[in-house]
């Protein structure tokens, strides 16, 4: 049996104001070529469908337009969901979509059952474990002095309820933090504060895979442990790893292989170092107007407006910094010491940030008199 493991797709993410979906579409394609070119029987997605709870409308339409496809090339899907989405909304027409060979578990609990799937080898039981924090678990236990106290021992109640048959082929879907697991530089997953959320990998010792969602990064945590990762960089500090999709193949019982599949993008996500001057190059303008930039000055001086002047040239830019630590500090403190500012510089200062454009005469006025009205009604 060959499983294509995959997770956070985070679909309808916007990043610094650009959003993805088109970009997101693009590895879809590589999605189902993949499914086709490997034969793939069964497609599992860890968590995090969706980038936020409340999905937009044509965030909905992409994952209407995925599954479609996944029916279309005949695999078995089975979808959980993640901290982002909202489990009962992605569970919504579950009964109607398992008649298509999609089961999608939307939140935890004790009815849920095994997806028992065969091939030449016999059985293989797949275990979906939506995540879940203490509070969805302690939901179902009476007992004041069982109640679940952290991450770890949710889980372990969850697995415990299945009354697993380790003679059988096991394959959990999961999404949590694993201890041990490789975190992006800039923080980009948001973790509990002290530890609480993460799973040691024993909990998960009666599985012959492990299929894990949450973190962004694609890593093994064990031989048979494994976050897929993203199926494309979400911030600047995920440029620096290859995005994969991962390829599980089962055999008889303890024989399990894993390879990944090189993702490529629509528009590449890129940070460039060097002088002003450079950026004003023909050369480099044509290699990178279509890139996702960041952008890091080796300036002595600022440079006025040089949001505005970039953004001319690099339509897809989403940050600007200096090289020099007392310039990028002062930079930033632009935006970040409001103290002592008026109502109109703050207004300034955060449309020059968002736009990297500052406001002409006539915005300036508008903003005047709508400051004006509020604070008149304010002294009322």
């Amino acid at each position: 049996m060959k499983i294509l493991h995959l997770s956070d797709l985070h679909i309808g993410k916007v990043v610094n104001q650009f959003s993805m979906l088109e970009d997101q579409k693009y590895v879809f394609d590589q999605v189902y070529t993949c499914i086709q070119q490997q034969n793939i029987d069964v497609v599992i997605i860890a968590g995090d469908v969706y980038d936020r709870s409340i999905p937009s409308a044509n965030a909905i339409s992409l994952f209407e337009d995925f599954l479609d496809q996944l029916y279309q090339l005949q695999v078995h899907t089975i979808i959980i969901s993640g901290n982002h989405d909202h489990g009962e909304r992605l569970a919504f027409a579950s009964s109607f979509f398992h008649r298509s060979n999609i089961d999608i578990f939307g939140v935890y609990s004790p009815d849920n059952k095994p997806i028992i799937l065969k091939d030449e080898y016999g059985e293989v039981y797949f275990y979906p474990i939506p995540f879940v924090r203490p509070s969805d678990v302690n939901m179902y236990i009476d007992d004041e002095n069982q109640k679940c106290k952290d991450y770890e021992q949710a889980l372990a109640y969850c697995i415990q309820q299945f009354h697993i048959d380790t003679q059988k082929r096991n394959i959990c879907i999961s999404h949590q933090f694993v201890s041990g697991s490789l975190l992006d530089e800039d923080g980009s997953e948001e973790l509990m504060i002290g530890g609480l959320e993460q799973i040691p990998l024993q909990v998960y010792q009666d599985f012959d895979y492990v299929a894990l969602g949450h973190i962004h990064r694609p890593q093994n945590i064990s031989q048979n442990i494994r976050y897929a990762g993203t199926l494309l960089p979400y911030s600047f500090a995920e440029t620096k790893y290859q995005k994969t999709m991962t390829i599980v193949t089962l055999k008889q019982k303890g024989t399990v292989e894993v390879s990944t599949v090189d993702l490529h993008f629509y528009r590449a996500m890129t940070v460039l170092k060097n002088k002003f001057d450079y950026f004003l190059k023909p050369t480099t303008i044509k290699q990178f107007q279509d890139f996702y930039l960041k952008i890091i000055l080796e300036e002595k001086q600022e440079i006025l407006d040089v949001a505005g002047k970039l953004r001319q040239l690099y339509p897809y830019l989403m940050q600007i910094e200096y090289a020099q630590e007392e310039l990028k500090q002062q930079t930033q403190s632009q935006h970040q010491n409001y103290e002592n500012l008026s109502p109109m510089e703050m207004v300034e200062q955060f449309y020059e940030y968002q736009s990297g454009e500052q406001l002409n005469e006539r915005q300036k006025d508008i903003v005047q008199r709508i400051i004006e009205q509020t604070f008149t009604k304010e002294t009322r």
